[in-house]
């Protein structure tokens, strides 16, 4: 997700639960976003052309999702995405980042709780 602010553009990795001011000006956004690279790294653009062409679409409100989270041990794979709420989606990134961020990589996660 990307957010402007009186200081650049900021990316919200909610893969990897971090926020960066990667870009000072919407020039610099653009051209990153103009690249196969940064189509990949910032919008998954081969798992969302490859759900599209499948018929997972998402409606106006909605995004492409993880049926089981990366952060959880899914794979960024075609078959592991969905289409889900916007804000649901975020909504649950965030409580699963929250009760992940403070544990060791590798750790196995036995459970986690989504209200």
């Amino acid at each position: 997700m990307f957010f402007q602010a009186a200081d650049g553009f900021w990316w919200l990795d909610t893969l990897e639960g971090t926020l960066e001011r990667l870009w000072a000006t919407p020039d610099e956004l653009r051209d990153v976003l103009n690249t196969e690279d940064g189509q990949d790294q910032y919008l998954l653009a081969g798992l969302a052309f490859g759900a599209a062409n499948q018929g997972v679409v998402p409606g106006p409100e909605q995004v492409y999702s993880f049926t089981h989270p990366p952060q959880l041990g899914g794979e960024l794979t075609l078959d592991n995405v969905e289409v889900l709420d916007f804000v649901v989606s975020l909504n649950i990134l965030g409580q699963i980042h929250r009760q992940i961020r403070d544990l060791p990589p590798g750790t196995p996660i036995s459970g986690i709780t989504i209200s």
